[in-house]
């Protein structure tokens, strides 16, 4: 500031900092003291149209950044959900497998002992009438 009068790079930092603090545009030209003007009515409006169309492409890029965002979550998603039911389909062709196998062991447990069991049975003299006979009658004493 020198003679109570702002300079240009002066001017612009004061309108910055406002409106980066503030967040919105002010109208008000800075700089000039008692002589300052306001903008005319057109170009008000010229700069409203500015700043929309610039909030406007922001707002659509912002909103395309998050559609993509949200498209790479989705696809996270899915991928994470089709590995689970993977995982969760081999467990259970592993659990098949498994009980597959303990049946046919039983299986085979079971064959082994039935055909140890005839074998046995195969193996024994058949009993003799004559001695059933004898067995079943007591004696009697006289």
């Amino acid at each position: 500031v020198r003679n109570g009068v702002w300079s240009d790079e002066a001017s612009q930092a004061v309108y910055a900092t406002y409106k980066e603090s503030t967040g919105c545009k002010t109208s008000t030209v800075h700089g000039h003291g008692y002589m300052s003007t306001r903008p005319t009515e057109r170009a008000s409006m010229k700069d409203q149209l500015e700043e929309q169309a610039r909030a406007t492409v922001a707002a659509n890029q912002k909103n395309q950044e998050l559609q993509e965002h949200i498209e790479k979550l989705n696809d996270k998603l899915e991928n994470q959900e089709a590995e689970s039911e993977r995982k969760l389909e081999e467990k259970l062709q592993q659990f098949k497998e498994e009980e597959s196998r303990k049946i046919q062991a039983l299986r085979d447990e079971f064959m082994a002992a039935l055909q140890e069991n005839t074998q046995t049975t195969l193996a024994q003299p058949a009993p003799n009438n004559s001695n059933i006979q004898q067995e079943a009658t007591p004696p009697i004493d006289k």
